[in-house]
């Protein structure tokens, strides 16, 4: 469920490990992907700022949503981004220190990154490997 966002001291509850949006608690711990979507546009001199937040867990579900929209200002949605993207950090980035302890590599999407600085297409991967087996 998408939350629209229009006071974040009213809409949204803030604690130490967690917060409560509408009737949806969302610990920190669980969040391990966030996704951010702003887009501010200027027509006939009004500006309008529009923003998406969606938060996954460990499963790439989303835990909650949340949208907000303002005209002039910056939305409330903005602040509640830095806050829980810089609240998350670290075990957001554990997942991918991990995997690069385990294996020397991690994967984003289609594209693999090691310990030494190079990335590599997974596609291109199997592109070769079909190529000249």
């Amino acid at each position: 469920m998408i939350h629209n966002i229009k006071n974040l001291k009213k809409d949204v509850k803030i604690y130490s490990s967690y917060f409560i949006v509408g009737d949806e608690l969302a610990k920190y711990e669980d969040i391990l992907s966030l996704k951010w979507y702003w887009i501010s546009r200027t027509i006939n001199g009004i500006n309008f700022q529009e923003q998406e937040l969606t938060l996954f867990d460990k499963n790439g579900s989303d835990i909650v949503g949340l949208h907000s929209r303002k005209y002039f200002l910056t939305p409330p949605l903005v602040e509640l981004y830095k806050y829980i993207a810089e609240k998350t950090y670290l075990n957001r980035l554990k997942r991918y220190t991990r995997e690069i302890d385990e294996k020397g590599f991690f994967y984003m999407e289609t594209i693999s990154m090691d310990t030494l600085n190079s990335i590599q297409m997974q596609q291109l991967k199997e592109t070769m490997t079909s190529c000249f087996p």
